[in-house]
């Protein structure tokens, strides 16, 4: 038996069917998704958005998509931990909705864990205390890029290892790693531990047996807009996709003179005008891209209205219409043609 984060008995073993199919969910592995933080990334703050609610792919956030490959790895519950109530609405709320278009073999839930003083070592000791000793704990920071699959990661815990950390092709964690709950046991009840940090060295030091998995080509932390397009850029590739945005998606209006350039994202709601230009960015929903402005390199947030005529090269344009101070932004309200600013890029595809 193994029991859920609030200590309750889970069964041993869940059926999940699906339309055809009969899916299994093993037990004994259970998910803390890390999705508080200490200090709030610049993307973040930005955007006025959780890191995990920003889109990755058209038909995915940041958070669906580590529920899909979580999913794959037939977990059976995820935990996703958070230090702001405000964000325990909004990510609460973005569960329902995405549980409504599918379903999952994991049940998931938030929880709010207040001492955010603890470090996410001590955090995710206390979420999990009262679980046995061999249940596979895996640990997953929600600002960080999707991996492919969490498969290896938690295979190499249940094929002997103590615990098992997923690495970057640069050797740097991705966001991923996987503990017997026993491991946490080295944790203090109180004061402040972190994972990377004190942990790790922790348990290289001491008896205990953790293993690098190969797991992500690339960064994987999503923190500011160079890593934010990294990840996209990364999504469309495995998806064989150029661009992505439809025409035909809910009340978007991408003009018939526009150019839509290189790996894009634009979301719903979002007005496109006349020989405007988007090369290599995010438009976040109900953002307006007037006749003539050029956006590249850049994100736009949510209801954002770029100027005719303008140019946002290299930068972040948050929620209130306005650039941080800090993003070096490149943003001039003078007319250029969009044309021959960028030229279109003869493989986009418009999905």
């Amino acid at each position: 038996m193994c029991r859920d984060f609030r200590g309750n008995l889970a069964t041993d073993k869940v059926l999940f069917g699906f339309p055809g199919e009969i899916k299994i969910v093993i037990p004994g592995i259970f998910v803390v998704m890390l999705a508080g933080h200490m200090r709030s990334s610049f993307l973040r703050d930005a955007l006025e958005v959780p890191t995990v609610l920003l889109p990755l792919r058209r038909s995915a956030t940041v958070l669906e998509a580590w529920l899909e490959i979580l999913d794959e790895a037939f977990v059976s519950e995820v935990c996703i931990a958070l230090n702001l109530g405000s964000d325990t609405h909004i990510i609460d709320t973005a569960i329902r909705s995405i549980t409504r278009k599918r379903a999952f073999r994991s049940v998931v839930k938030t929880v709010l864990e207040p001492a955010a003083w603890r470090g996410p070592g001590g955090v995710i000791r206390d979420l999990t205390l009262d679980l046995e000793p061999d249940t596979i704990i895996v640990v997953v920071e929600g600002n960080s890029a999707p991996v492919s699959s969490a498969r290896d990661v938690i295979s190499a815990v249940q094929g002997g290892a103590d615990g098992a950390v997923g690495v970057c092709d640069s050797n740097s964690p991705a966001g991923i790693s996987a503990f017997r709950r026993a491991i946490f046991e080295q944790v203090p009840k109180i004061g402040y531990f972190d994972l990377k940090e004190q942990l790790l060295p922790a348990l290289h030091d001491s008896s205990f047996q953790v293993r690098p998995v190969s797991v992500l080509r690339g960064s994987s932390r999503i923190h500011d807009r160079v890593s934010y397009l990294e990840a996209i850029g990364r999504e469309l590739s495995v998806e064989n996709q150029v661009v992505t945005y439809s025409k035909e998606q809910a009340q978007t209006v991408i003009a018939e003179t526009a150019v839509i350039d290189g790996k894009c994202l634009i979301e719903s709601g979002v007005s496109v005008g006349d020989e405007a230009v988007v090369h290599d960015s995010v438009i976040l929903q109900g953002a307006t891209i007037n006749k003539g402005a050029v956006v590249a390199r850049s994100v736009v947030g949510q209801g954002v209205t770029i100027q005719a005529g303008s140019r946002v090269v290299n930068t972040i344009i948050g929620k209130r219409g306005m650039a941080p101070k800090s993003s070096r932004t490149e943003l001039r309200r003078t007319k250029v043609n969009a044309r021959s600013q960028l030229k279109p890029n003869s493989g986009a595809t418009q999905l």
